[in-house]
């Protein structure tokens, strides 16, 4: 709240007004220096609350961002392990797509004609080229698409069950690439519980940086009550 006006000239109370509508001091001195004082503290009350949510918004937005990057790494150690055992329950199809592809690839075939072969192949119907989601032959790797951990009952079709890519390294074998993704796995592990403890200490270092910024504007934001009454007064 904030006084409207003032003035030096006596004021009426308007009939019905409330009674404390109008103030009247006993010098026309004191009269200013409340009105500009209260005129102050109200601005410095609007000015202090918009920048605690400056603040407090900043260090949400460093919470959530934290939040993120954990569930990232959560999400990438899941789809690790899934894949490791995808593989696992897949084997023979796994190491007959790679020695299949890998075949091709002794030949001397070029790419383009090698991935022209196999989306023939998959017209075709072939159990093993149907399989076969992308080749990134520059990186020596296979996305293979992989079921059977979910609705492993032969009789539902493999149609009918859910597909995932999972990636093959077309340099080692069916162990070798299972032996890669959990070691992936394990890393991301180890990386998500560092990444805790930085996201906890991140944080508690931006609430108190928070709690620091703010009572640095309060002192900055201090009124005096009375203010400096000069020679010339």
């Amino acid at each position: 709240w904030a006084n409207d006006d003032f003035t030096p000239l006596p004021c009426v109370k308007p009939q019905g007004g409330e009674p404390e509508a109008m103030v009247a001091f006993a010098t026309f001195h004191q009269c200013v220096d409340e009105f500009y004082t209260k005129l102050e503290e109200h601005r410095a009350a609007e000015q202090k609350a918009q920048h605690a949510k400056t603040v407090f918004d900043k260090v949400e937005r460093i919470r959530a961002d934290q939040g993120r990057r954990v569930e990232q790494l959560e999400a990438e150690q899941t789809l690790a392990e899934r894949q490791a055992l995808l593989i696992e329950a897949n084997g023979e199809l796994v190491e007959r797509a790679l020695i299949m592809v890998n075949t091709m690839l002794a030949s001397q075939i070029d790419w383009g004609d090698l991935w022209r072969e196999v989306k023939r192949q998959q017209r075709l119907g072939h159990p093993i080229a149907q399989h076969i989601h992308a080749l990134n032959l520059e990186r020596s790797e296979m996305l293979f698409l992989l079921s059977g951990l979910e609705g492993m009952d032969d009789s539902d079709g493999e149609e009918d069950r859910p597909m995932q890519v999972v990636p093959l390294d077309l340099n080692l074998t069916l162990h070798a690439n299972v032996a890669r993704l959990h070691s992936k796995r394990k890393e991301t592990r180890d990386k998500t519980s560092r990444t805790l403890l930085q996201a906890e200490a991140a944080v508690k270092s931006a609430e108190r940086k928070a709690q620091q910024d703010l009572q640095k504007f309060q002192l900055k934001q201090t009124i005096r009550r009375v203010r400096q009454t000069w020679w010339f007064e």
